[in-house]
């Protein structure tokens, strides 16, 4: 029993210190793609100004003057403009109930002492995908080594739609909150597994799916607080204890949102509701990828026309995002390739107007499984160093639009 204690003692000293070759790796992705983010939105700003229209009638993103504002534009733009308005005054209308609560309540919690969620919203999304870039690098070195990590980390840093990293948008919270729950379950810290699920469960919808790969590496593995029991097929390799009471945690992050939705506007799944008024209503996948591959193959001819083929965009990584998804199943534990299913599952389960995969490409951004086989894919055919430069020019390229209030997803 001593040495049990001592061992998990040990262990629970070595999770608590932080690994400084990691954060090096972290912090060095972390400042390059974001300067490099910056300068290309606040250049386009400067150069071409914003294009116009009622983007934002109340000035929520712009309250700094003609140079502050300037300074600010890469980080908030289209939806930013819902997330300060929940920040600054709640839930003012049940349309807003599409935006979960967690990032707009950090917002103005971390804004509060300058009097700005904006500042706070940009401060919230920094922080976040350090930490996100940080916990990343040392889950995949658990999984796969330190040249996998860091070049994951990479790819996920210069995303194409990094810009919403760092912008007043979910995804770098979200991020870091759904690779904090693997690595935690990784660890067999299951407390905090369970809370950073539940967490994401009040960031976003899809946190909620986070429950299937916590349960499956409860059940399945890897995990390091215990040796595995004999199994094999589809026979679990670690039985249930009280500690997989945790795992309840991250439906209730939702059902606490519910619980509030039912006091304030007297329905739970207002948001579900108000999601159909966003022109978001379910749909069987196999019929969304039908509509969606036809109205790529619209784009295609439109873009001979000289129209921007956002639809040939978002299929197109609509179809990367299935490869790279069997990919994470045929080289990570089963619980990574689950997750990126799931999710994918869940944004073609609501497309937009019933049909189109606008805003897959920064959906995704959180299903960094399929990251994981993108770098390992690219690695062993020699082309992962122009793999990152066409990331980076993507991200460029929409950093710029994004900042001038071109649409992005």
């Amino acid at each position: 029993m001593g040495i049990a204690q001592a061992t998990t003692g040990a262990r629970g000293r070595t999770l608590a210190r932080v690994d400084r070759s990691a954060l090096a790796d972290a912090v060095r992705a972390w400042a390059l793609s974001r300067v490099l983010c910056y300068v290309a939105g606040i250049a386009a700003v400067a150069a071409f100004g914003a294009h116009p229209g009622p983007h934002d009638p109340l000035g929520l993103t712009s309250p700094f003057g003609s140079l502050g504002n300037k300074l600010v534009a890469p980080g908030a733009r289209w939806d930013s403009v819902w997330y300060l308005l929940i920040a600054d005054h709640g839930y003012v209308s049940a349309r807003a109930t599409e935006f979960f609560p967690l990032y707009p309540l950090t917002a103005r919690a971390a804004g509060a002492p300058l009097g700005s969620s904006l500042i706070g919203g940009l401060v919230v999304s920094l922080a976040s995908l350090l930490a996100a870039l940080y916990l990343l690098r040392k889950l995949v070195e658990t999984e796969l080594g330190t040249r996998a990590a860091r070049r994951t980390m990479l790819l996920v840093a210069f995303f194409p739609t990094a810009v919403f990293f760092s912008a007043v948008y979910t995804e770098a919270l979200f991020l870091a909150l759904s690779i904090g729950a693997f690595y935690a379950a990784r660890r067999g810290h299951w407390a905090w597994a369970g809370i950073a699920g539940g967490l994401a469960s009040l960031t976003r919808p899809t946190g909620v799916l986070l429950l299937v790969p916590l349960a499956l590496l409860y059940l399945y593995g890897p995990r390091d607080d215990r040796p595995p029991a004999a199994g094999a097929g589809f026979r679990p390799r670690y039985r249930l204890a009280p500690n997989a009471l945790w795992l309840l945690a991250v439906p209730a992050g939702l059902g606490c949102f519910m619980v509030y939705l039912a006091a304030r506007f007297g329905n739970p799944l207002e948001m579900l509701g108000q999601g159909a008024a966003w022109g978001q209503t379910f749909t069987f996948p196999v019929v969304t990828v039908w509509h969606a591959a036809s109205l790529a193959a619209s784009g295609l001819a439109s873009a001979a026309h000289g129209h921007a083929p956002q639809n040939v965009y978002e299929f197109g990584a609509f179809c990367l995002a299935c490869v790279g998804t069997v990919g994470a199943f045929r080289r990570l534990p089963v619980a990574y390739g689950a997750y990126a299913a799931a999710g994918i599952l869940f944004i073609a389960s609501f497309p937009f107007s019933g049909q189109s995969l606008a805003s897959f490409s920064r959906y995704m951004t959180p299903l960094f499984p399929i990251v994981v086989w993108w770098a390992l894919w690219a690695s062993e055919r020699r082309i992962y160093k122009a793999l990152l430069v066409a990331f980076a020019l993507l991200m460029l390229v929409n950093s710029a639009r994004f900042a001038t209030w071109h649409w992005v997803a």
